[in-house]
């Protein structure tokens, strides 16, 4: 016999909850993951130059120049390129409200506003999730991220430094070059116009209005309801993997051995050294824990190695005065154990 859990359907006890009177909902204060907004501040988007790929030509070098005398003849020669294919890639959501759970409201409109600013946020959660963790090991549908291209990269030093030898599971630190010309960067990706109807700038939230829903319970039962449809197509595309690079293996326990305290300044230059990051143009991006230990390390720093900056607006913590340090939620910037040479 199958077990039902009614839980999991939207009840009476859940219309109590959401309204004083049973049928004015009240303001949903949210405490998803806000900081979301920062990341897709950060990066700059283009549309995508073959539909949803993107074509890029990586410079690989080119043979010296010939020293010659007179009446000797100079080589031939060429620039050496690469070529490489970013995807673009499609997140979707889709909302269900019974009608009669939206017809019986006082104030209805608020109810699916409410609903579809959830979806929408949760939506962009796992936009920047797939930015930082994506893996295309996991399937066609998925891309690449931080994380798995630095993976991907020789760890020799360059892109990856690990936190003093920390040999447990830790966290790591991303620094990222948002970048679209010439010198190479990272930035998103959005298919062009055409590939993406109705949804300029690869996001759309299309009210589909009341449509025939299957119970999940009993496939010969169905209802009505009012129903949206939430899409984001967006791939990451990294034009010189220069100008990504990761801090990897912190010990996420504040004042410990191996932590951001223990040498992770001096890390950070390197990483910037190493890839010639342009500072007005890059981000560092960690979870809160390792935010909290970069602060409580600069309350005895007094120099211009950490200090705050105006960007956006907003005040935000900087490292060497103009690289802004954001947070990532550690739902998303979670703990790992990188490989590093």
């Amino acid at each position: 016999m199958a077990t039902k859990y009614i839980n999991t359907k939207y009840t009476l006890l859940d219309r109590a909850k959401e309204t004083t009177d049973g049928k004015t909902v009240l303001p949903i204060i949210s405490v998803m993951n806000e900081l979301v907004d920062d990341f897709f501040m950060d990066v700059p988007f283009v549309e995508a130059n073959m539909g949803l790929k993107h074509k890029i030509l990586r410079d690989t070098g080119m043979v010296k120049s010939t020293k010659r005398t007179f009446y000797r003849g100079v080589k031939s020669s060429k620039r050496n390129k690469q070529v490489v294919y970013e995807d673009v890639t499609l997140q979707e959501r889709r909302r269900e409200i019974d009608e009669d759970e939206i017809d019986t409201l006082a104030n209805p409109a608020t109810k699916l506003r409410q609903e579809d600013e959830g979806h929408a946020r949760k939506l962009g959660e796992d936009v920047v999730d797939t930015f930082i963790n994506g893996d295309q090991d996991d399937g066609s549908e998925n891309m690449n991220g931080l994380l798995q291209r630095l993976s991907a990269l020789n760890p020799t030093g360059l892109n990856n430094v690990q936190s003093n030898g920390y040999a447990s599971v830790g966290t790591s630190v991303l620094i990222v070059e948002w970048n679209t010309d010439e010198t190479g960067g990272a930035y998103g990706i959005y298919p062009q116009s055409g590939f993406g109807k109705n949804a300029p700038f690869g996001v759309s939230i299309r009210d589909k209005g009341k449509e025939k829903v299957l119970d999940e319970d009993d496939s010969t039962a169905s209802f009505y309801a009012y129903v949206a449809q939430l899409k984001a197509w967006a791939g990451l595309a990294v034009g010189n993997n220069r100008k990504i690079a990761r801090l990897a293996n912190i010990n996420p326990t504040i004042g410990s051995s191996k932590s951001f305290e223990d040498g992770g300044t001096a890390n950070l230059i390197k990483l910037l050294n190493n890839g010639r990051f342009d500072r007005n143009r890059t981000r560092i991006y960690c979870n809160p824990t390792i935010k909290t230990q970069m602060e409580i390390y600069a309350l005895d720093k007094a120099n211009l190695m950490w200090s705050p900056m105006q960007i956006f607006g907003k005040e935000v913590t900087a490292f060497q005065g103009n690289i802004p340090i954001r947070y990532i939620d550690d739902t998303i910037m979670t703990d790992s154990q990188a490989v590093v040479a």
